[in-house]
């Protein structure tokens, strides 16, 4: 056999070796990280339909209603930053994936209405009367209409860089919703989100420069972005809870319903009658944010809202969970819904639907 017999099929078959290792790996992560999504969460049975939900810590009851880009298990990692910063006084943490996320069915409620609804039949399932409602970003929305329409429900609101008003958010796909939720779409789509849980697992600071870059104003220089990722890095706290954030978000071929869903809604949303809001509220917000109509949306709405409290993030674009101001933002939510809660009242017992707490989902799925 002389040199060319194998040299062409070796050359041929090179690329196929460098690649099937990648694919098989991103095989093996989704297939573990659906797993260990599912073993993590609960699906109760409600009057609207499935709701997956997971419940996590001890006191008073705290509703966190994620943003996009994530299930029960962003949720959980924004009520876990609370009680980080609760000064020892836990909160029991209700985290419920929204319609079109996770295990959550789209057809539970599309709107930010029938979500409302929708919560409301979670904390019937759960056999909780009064909840206190953190709400993020794309979930804003939810937590206004929450206040609006179970009014009786709601001890208080804290809108962390949350949506409240109709604007464009988001990716605004640029491919068609059939070909993102079909089944070569998800996968493809998959494949890209593995790639982002490798830069979150092993270059976590580019990924957090990435994020921050795409959520403050575009005043903010990229050397002012460098300083502020460095400093990020020195808090190595942080950055894990940064990657188990970005670990909530993948794999994207199971909340991507709902991500589509959720721009869709934003962009045609009504004017709600916020001036109607009973609910003691604070409003949290960076300064430099560039999603929707950013802090000056915080301030229009805070000035609807009677009573409301604005808590202005100095140096801080949308992406606040973490840097030099997430703990004075968290201890200032913890001691916000503390000073809201009943006076004088034991907390009630986890509810007896959950059983035993389920365990938070780890970046090393």
């Amino acid at each position: 056999m002389t040199t060319g017999d194998w040299l062409a099929p070796a050359l041929t078959a090179a690329p196929l070796l460098l690649i099937a290792p990648a694919v098989l790996g991103y095989w093996r992560w989704r297939h573990r990280r659906l797993a260990a999504a599912r073993a993590a969460s609960r699906v109760a049975r409600t009057a609207c339909g499935p709701i997956e939900y997971a419940v996590a810590g001890r006191g008073h009851p705290l509703l966190v209603i994620h943003s996009g880009m994530g299930g029960y298990d962003q949720a959980l990692g924004l009520g876990a930053l609370v009680n980080r910063h609760a000064g020892g006084r836990g909160l029991m943490v209700l985290a419920p994936s929204r319609p079109g996320y996770l295990r959550t069915p789209l057809e539970v409620g599309p709107t930010p209405e029938e979500q409302a609804d929708a919560l409301a039949a979670l904390l019937d399932h759960l056999g909780v009367g009064q909840t206190a409602v953190l709400a993020g970003s794309y979930g804003g929305p939810v937590a206004v209409q929450f206040a609006l329409r179970h009014p009786h429900r709601l001890r208080a609101m804290v809108l962390l860089a949350a949506v409240t008003r109709r604007c464009a958010v988001g990716q605004q796909w640029p491919v068609s919703d059939r070909v993102l939720l079909s089944r070569p779409g998800s996968l493809v789509v998959d494949f890209f989100h593995w790639l982002l849980y490798l830069r979150a697992r092993y270059r976590p600071a580019g990924l957090v420069r990435d994020f921050t870059r795409g959520m403050t104003v575009p005043a903010v220089s990229d050397a002012e972005i460098d300083r502020r990722v460095a400093r990020l890095r020195q808090l190595p706290e942080e950055v894990q809870a940064l990657q188990q954030l970005f670990c909530s978000m993948t794999p994207l071929s199971r909340q991507m319903a709902g991500c589509l869903n959720d721009e869709k809604q934003i962009a045609r949303l009504a004017e709600y009658p916020l001036e109607k809001i009973r609910a003691p509220t604070l409003l949290v917000h960076g300064r430099e944010d560039c999603v929707g109509q950013g802090y000056a949306g915080a301030e229009w709405a805070a000035g609807k809202i009677p009573g409301a409290e604005i808590f202005p993030v100095e140096q801080c674009g949308h992406f606040m969970l973490a840097g030099e101001f997430a703990a004075p933002v968290f201890s200032a939510v913890a001691a916000f819904v503390h000073r809201h809660a009943p006076s004088g009242v034991e907390p009630d017992p986890p509810p007896a639907a959950v059983g035993v707490e389920p365990p938070r989902p780890t970046l090393v799925t």
